[in-house]
C-alpha cells in the first residue's frame, strides 16, 4: 500500500494562492490516539478553528508506519473542520521514507490536499547540518532533494522540512519561513501541538491519573 500511495505523490505545486493553513499533530493516552487540527489565516497566523478526534489505537507502534495508527484519527479531524485549509502542515516526515510515502505524503494524497511534514528529526536522508539562525541546507534522499535542514533559532537543532504531497522544495522552505513566529516550530504544529496536549490532560483528570 505505501508502494502505492508512495507513486502517487505530486512534487510539485498544487496550489495558487493559500489563505488558511492547517497543522495537524497526534498524541496518545493509554490506549487512546488524540488528533488534533489547527487552521490559521495566512500569513498572519490568526486563529480560525481547531477540530480533534479521539479513538482507540489500532496499529502497532512501528517506524514509518505512522499513517496506519493516526491517519483514520487525522482524516477524522479534518473532516470536522468547518474552513478546510488550502495547504497542511503535519508533524511527520513525507517523502524521506523508503517507499516515498510518509505520512505527510499519505495524508497529502488522501485528501487530495497539498502537505508540508516537519520533524525534528530526519528519518531518510542526509544534509549538512545548518550553523547559524534561519540557515537551510538541502536534505537530500537518494540522488534527489526532499526537503531541508533549518536552523529556526541560533540556540536550536534544526528543524527537518520535507516535500509532503503537491508541494515543491521551495514551496516547503518558503511557507514554513513564513509561519514561523519566534519559535523553533511554524505556529501550526506548535498550536495543534498544544491543542493535542490539552486534550491528553483533558483525559488524565478525567481518569484520575
Amino acid at each position: 500500500m505505501q508502494e502505492e500511495i508512495g507513486r502517487q505523490v505530486v512534487t510539485t505545486d498544487g496550489f495558487e494562492n493559500i489563505k488558511l493553513i492547517g497543522g495537524a499533530d497526534c498524541t496518545y493516552f493509554k490506549d487512546l490516539v488524540i488528533c488534533c487540527i489547527v487552521v490559521l489565516k495566512y500569513p498572519t497566523m490568526e486563529f480560525v478553528e481547531r477540530t480533534v478526534h479521539i479513538g482507540k489505537i489500532s496499529f502497532p507502534y512501528i517506524s514509518g508506519f505512522f499513517s496506519f495508527r493516526e491517519g483514520e484519527g487525522t482524516i477524522r479531524a479534518y473532516q470536522k473542520l468547518s474552513h478546510k485549509p488550502d495547504l497542511l502542515m503535519i508533524n511527520a516526515c513525507g517523502t524521506t521514507h523508503p517507499a516515498n510515502a510518509g505520512f505527510a505524503s499519505h495524508i497529502g494524497v488522501v485528501l487530495d490536499k497539498p502537505t508540508i511534514g516537519i520533524t525534528k528529526r530526519i528519518f531518510c536522508g542526509r544534509a549538512k547540518i545548518p550553523q547559524k539562525g534561519n540557515e537551510a541546507q538541502p536534505l537530500y534522499h537518494g540522488r534527489k532533494q526532499k526537503g531541508w535542514l533549518l536552523k529556526v533559532l541560533p540556540e536550536t537543532k534544526p528543524i527537518v522540512i520535507t516535500v509532503g504531497h503537491l508541494t515543491s522544495t521551495r514551496s516547503c522552505l518558503d511557507i514554513t519561513k513564513k509561519c514561523l513566529k519566534g519559535n523553533k516550530m511554524p505556529e501550526p504544529l506548535r498550536i495543534a501541538h498544544r491543542c493535542a496536549g490539552e486534550e491528553k490532560k483533558k483525559w488524565g483528570k478525567s481518569s484520575g491519573t
